[in-house]
């Protein structure tokens, strides 16, 4: 079986949305929270759940200096090419946060 063609995709993520350890070469799974998540009436709407972005991706390269100016940090991950389109499309409505696979 041929190994599956990966894309290199720049994404930032806010310091405190990445799990302590992670670095080039880290597996990750990334999850999104809506950036127009509410409550109304004290119930949970559809917008306020998290939803599962993308299941083991690599992590290429990571950019820990930004971090040291108190902003995002940046990063590259790898991502399966028949998941680039519906990921990038994804980054304009969900914050990002990386959970490190162990």
């Amino acid at each position: 079986m041929a190994p599956m063609p990966l894309k290199k995709v720049p994404v930032a993520v806010s310091a405190l949305r990445k799990a302590e350890g992670i670095f080039s070469g880290a597996v990750v799974d990334v999850y999104g929270i809506s950036r127009n998540s509410y409550v109304s009436s004290g119930q949970e709407s559809d917008k306020t759940k998290s939803k599962l972005l993308l299941v083991d991706v690599a992590v290429d390269s990571l950019n820990s200096e930004a971090s040291k100016l108190g902003g995002e940090i940046g990063l590259t991950l790898l991502v399966p090419s028949q998941d680039v389109s519906r990921f990038i499309n994804s980054l304009s409505e969900f914050e990002l946060i990386l959970v490190q696979s162990t």
